[in-house]
């Protein structure tokens, strides 16, 4: 089997729930890296969602949208489908509608606080909420960073979040999606 071949069969591997908020991810990303799309046609804005503007689109694309194509991106892209996809092969196995509410519910929390906190594009936010519901469901399985720092599962997300500030990121979408 040929490279191709490999990354397809890795790619419909992926459940479907989990894989088509990849590729929603993955194509936005895309299409603004090569200035087909702008940025500023994705972000969360009530004021813009709400009439007379009917954006409704923003409530979707905010969840969806990274960033540029970086290393960050890439780490998001891991944990998303990395920790969706063992959601929805583990605990919501035969049940995608629950799966889809999960995220629902998630994504409304999220988009309810939002505002308040004027943050745009909320994808890292969900990313950190299923980090956290896994852990939180796997609360005995060991996990290791960098090959030095062990801990339990339900600390990934916390481990996440040091990490993001060491690396100078803001904190403030992360911590949403763990609260």
């Amino acid at each position: 089997m040929d490279d191709g071949e490999g990354y397809l069969s890795w790619y419909y591997d992926i459940p479907i729930i989990t894989r088509s908020y990849f590729t929603l991810s993955l194509l936005l990303t895309t299409l603004t890296t090569l200035d087909l799309l702008s940025p500023f046609t994705l972000y969360y804005n009530l004021t813009l969602i709400l009439p007379p503007h009917n954006q409704l689109h923003r409530a979707l694309t905010s969840f969806c949208y990274f960033g540029t194509a970086n290393l960050d991106f890439a780490f998001h892209m891991y944990f998303l489908v990395r920790y969706a996809r063992m959601l929805e092969e583990g605990e919501f196995v035969r049940q995608r509608a629950s799966f889809v509410l999960l995220l629902l519910l998630s994504a409304l929390l999220i988009l309810s606080v939002a505002p308040f906190l004027n943050l745009t594009f909320l994808g890292s936010s969900l990313t950190f909420c299923m980090l956290y519901i896994w852990g939180r469901l796997h609360p005995e399985v060991e996990m290791q960073m960098f090959g030095v720092l062990n801990f339990k599962a339900p600390y990934l997300p916390i481990v996440m979040l040091t990490f993001s500030l060491v690396i100078g990121n803001s904190s403030t979408v992360d911590l949403l999606g763990i609260m």
